[in-house]
């Protein structure tokens, strides 16, 4: 009985809000490939998110500025800024080859002068679990920093 309840909520409001349990974040070693600006937008949605539970649409108008890369993963670890870390928290290790992030900044701050060119980026997991999505979980692409010092992260390694 008690999981109609949550569902009846879930209907009647028209948002979630839960908390997920994010990863480690990685820091990565990358070769920018591509570098450009962008702006992504939330389109109208077609959903009648009341015909089925799941079908939130993203808020409309939430508009998402940046830079889009494209790189080259060369070599990526977990880690954390704390020396003693809590081990529920998942292990993060990117693939290599090439992936797309979104870097919060102007293209003309964030795009090296030349490319390619190695860099280092933090790829934090974000949590967007909440309903109508917004901000940053609007964007297909993950969004990263750029890290001018690596040497203040820690790597984090997960028994099992």
């Amino acid at each position: 009985m008690r999981g109609c309840a949550v569902l009846m909520l879930l209907v009647v409001s028209g948002t979630c809000q839960a908390s997920c349990l994010a990863a480690f974040p990685a820091l990565a070693k990358v070769e920018v490939i591509s570098c450009q600006a962008i702006e992504l937008g939330a389109s109208p949605s077609k959903s009648n998110r009341t015909a089925r539970i799941g079908a939130f649409p993203h808020k409309q108008g939430e508009v998402v500025r940046g830079t889009l890369l494209a790189v080259d993963v060369l070599d990526s670890q977990s880690v954390s800024l704390q020396t003693s870390v809590d081990a529920i928290q998942a292990a993060t290790k990117l693939p290599t080859g090439v992936a797309h992030y979104v870097v919060q900044g102007e293209a003309v701050d964030v795009c090296p002068e030349i490319v390619p060119h190695q860099i280092s980026i933090v790829v934090e997991s974000q949590c967007c679990d909440s309903m109508p999505m917004t901000g940053n979980c609007i964007s297909p692409f993950p969004q990263v920093e750029i890290e001018t010092n690596p040497g203040r992260w820690h790597a984090v390694s997960i028994s099992d």
